[in-house]
């Protein structure tokens, strides 16, 4: 197999993707929690905005981790003749 099932940040990104994987479904928990809550009125706006934005940074950082990781090893490739 070739492309990003061979890549090194691929691999880094299986093997921490659990780990991953729980975090961002704690995020998208803790979200619809509290959209539940707040639909029965036992919580504020506020509090739903906030569960909004950390899930929001949760997928960003993941997302943003992989594209530098993919990046770094595009980048080595290139510097080795790959």
């Amino acid at each position: 197999m070739n492309g990003l099932a061979n890549s090194r940040p691929w691999m880094l990104c299986l093997s921490c993707g659990a780990r991953i994987a729980s975090f961002i479904a704690d995020a998208q928990t803790i979200l619809k929690n509290k959209i539940f809550g707040y639909k029965q009125g036992e919580t504020g706006l506020l509090e739903v905005l906030d569960a909004q934005r950390t899930y929001n940074e949760v997928l960003l950082s993941f997302y943003d981790t992989l594209f530098r990781a993919m990046k770094a090893q595009i980048e080595l490739d290139r510097a080795v003749g790959i």
